[in-house]
């Protein structure tokens, strides 16, 4: 109880603590205690007889010899029970604009103020098809040994409480009493989410009563925490290679920022039916900019490619951002030709832009027909990879950045022009400076040759001798580039670096695909 009292987090009514600090607390005091003796290894049966006060703890890595040794003193088959873990939510990603530190009925506790917990309040439509959602979604299956263990009632998973009627939530682990909205206090929540600190510092956020066996990808989509700022997002679907205007989005303020990162972008189909291709990525480059010279935005940062740049020979300098364009493919020519159009733009009607030129991203919900999906789905299937290759079966390179990243990087791009303009020091237009050409940035990942990658991802999954095969991409890709490089070190002076390395990136994707197969479809 002193380890608890020394390592307590804000909970209410509850004794919460740092599981950290508490595991290490009690594990100092015993080892340091002169009546206890701790003793390391395989614990295979139970203790001599003559010991007359024993207490047997054990969990799921009790050995085999001590499970039979319980089973025939005590008569019973099964003595677990099920008792799921909740997911946890990083502070900083929740929006305290509608969100808010509360305790039930202002409840102080042993360790708090009485605005212990983090409520998120859920409409009735909200809460509705939250439900919905989590009654359709797959959940983890269990294996044939297991599929019988009880859960412990105290600790359900969110989707059994759910299986038993709609409203159940809503009068259990999200009933919306004893709390007030200060954002909107005349409006009571239909429900409530309630976060309760889970760690020291403060940083991480249990989300109570939502223990789950949800798989992770659905969990990061259903969950319905409201860093996800679901009141804050709206989807038009619209053909941008059909002209649009401001009454497209009826309601809207003025617009800030203009992110344009839509265009066709398989090389492949490039090869195979150029002119739609091309046609689509100019078409809706112009109209998008054409929006833009009617809404004026502060920033317009445009999306382009490496590949722009046309393949890196050994022996050459990494592509600055305003190397020579030298595009390959069908491709990499509309791309270059956004460059021109936007370039143009900025130059006679002042819009604000950005430009960024990026590599191979790779990230969750990618379209199967990409390398990094292709790739797990052959090897899932059992099927050869190909990988493109020189005459010699060398293997080509690319540098690679997560989809994380990249966003990181934009966001970190927009913030830092936006500052620069409004205290002077930037400006994103031709006039009154007329600078020589608009922003422009490569944000760079890490390189990695294509079979590396085929082979990480073998790695990952378990695969020992996964079936790869070199193709010659003269036969296989015209115009195929072998090797692509960036230079990164603008960004990285402006300050921003990516946030994961390559290989952590590849393991929790391939993790990705694995909870979410439906994914690999073509």
């Amino acid at each position: 109880m002193a380890c608890g009292d020394a390592n307590q987090v804000p909970a209410g009514g509850a004794l919460a603590v740092d599981r950290d600090g508490f595991s290490a607390g009690v594990t100092a005091e015993l080892a340091n205690h002169p009546l206890v003796t701790v003793e390391r290894g395989e614990v295979a049966g139970l203790p001599p007889e003559a010991w007359d006060s024993v207490i047997v703890a054990t969990g799921p890595l009790t050995s085999p010899a001590l499970a039979e040794a319980v089973r025939g003193l005590t008569g019973e088959a099964e003595l677990a029970f099920f008792d799921a873990i909740a997911p946890i939510v990083h502070r900083d990603t929740i929006d305290f604009g509608t969100a808010w530190f509360q305790s039930r009925y202002d409840k102080p506790g042993p360790g708090g103020t009485g605005k212990d917990y983090i409520n998120c309040p859920m409409s009735k439509e909200e809460y509705e098809a939250f439900i919905r959602e989590l009654l359709a979604a797959p959940k983890t299956e269990f294996k044939e040994w297991e599929k019988d263990t009880p859960y412990f009632d105290g600790c359900l998973p969110v989707e059994v409480m759910a299986a038993r009627g709609h409203e159940t939530l809503r009068h259990g682990p999200m009933k919306p009493v004893g709390l007030t909205n200060p954002h909107n206090p005349t409006v009571k929540p239909y429900a409530i989410v309630q976060l309760r600190q889970d760690n020291k510092l403060g940083t991480l956020y249990n989300m109570v009563g939502f223990q789950t066996r949800l798989r992770h990808g659905d969990q990061l989509r259903i969950l319905p925490i409201k860093e996800r700022y679901p009141n804050r997002i709206q989807v038009v679907a619209c053909d941008l290679s059909m002209p649009f205007g401001p009454s497209l989005f009826p309601g809207m303020p003025n617009v800030d920022y203009i992110w344009n990162i839509a265009s066709e972008s398989h090389v492949d189909r490039s090869l195979t039916d150029p002119a739609p291709f091309i046609r689509n990525n100019t078409e809706l480059m112009i109209n998008i900019l054409e929006f833009a010279r009617r809404v004026q935005p502060t920033v317009f940062m445009h999306m382009s490619t490496d590949e722009v740049f046309g393949p890196l020979y050994e022996g050459e300098a990494l592509h600055h951002e305003w190397a020579p364009i030298k595009p390959s493919n069908p491709y990499s020519a509309s791309k270059a030709a956004q460059e021109a159009i936007a370039f143009s733009y900025w130059r006679a009607f002042g819009v604000p832009l950005v430009i960024t030129n990026t590599m191979n991203l790779i990230g969750p919900r990618q379209h199967p027909e990409k390398f990094v999906p292709k790739v797990i789905r052959a090897l899932k299937n059992g099927d050869p990879i190909h990988v493109h290759a020189s005459p010699e079966g060398k293997s080509g390179s690319r540098f690679w950045i997560g989809v994380e990243d990249f966003a990181s990087a934009w966001l970190y791009i927009t913030q830092t022009m936006t500052r620069g303009i409004a205290d002077g020091s930037r400006s994103l237009t031709y006039y009154p400076d007329m600078p020589h050409e608009p922003a422009r940035y490569n944000v760079v990942g890490t390189p990695a040759t294509n079979l590396y990658i085929a082979q990480t991802i073998a790695d990952i999954m378990g695969v020992v001798q996964p079936n790869i095969r070199m193709v010659n991409f003269h036969t296989s890709r015209p115009g195929h580039d072998m090797h692509y490089g960036l230079d990164g070190s603008k960004l990285a002076d402006l300050g921003w670096q990516p946030n994961a390395m390559l290989d952590d990136r590849l393991i929790q994707i391939v993790h990705w695909y694995q909870d979410n197969p439906e994914f690999l479809e073509v």
